[in-house]
């Protein structure tokens, strides 16, 4: 389906679990992390400012 990257939004358990399949591979991020994104590599986010 073309999709290169994919971010799974636990609100629960308040981390993100991205799946790049270009570079295979799949990352989670806690709350007090960085997420970087595979696929746009100058996007970079705390998870805590998607919680807030």
């Amino acid at each position: 389906m073309g999709v290169r990257e994919m971010w799974l939004v636990d609100i629960e358990g308040q981390e993100v679990e991205v799946r790049s399949f270009e570079a295979g591979k799949t990352t989670v991020y806690k709350i007090a992390d960085l997420l970087r994104s595979e696929v746009l590599p100058k996007i970079e986010i705390t998870v805590a400012d998607l919680f807030s």
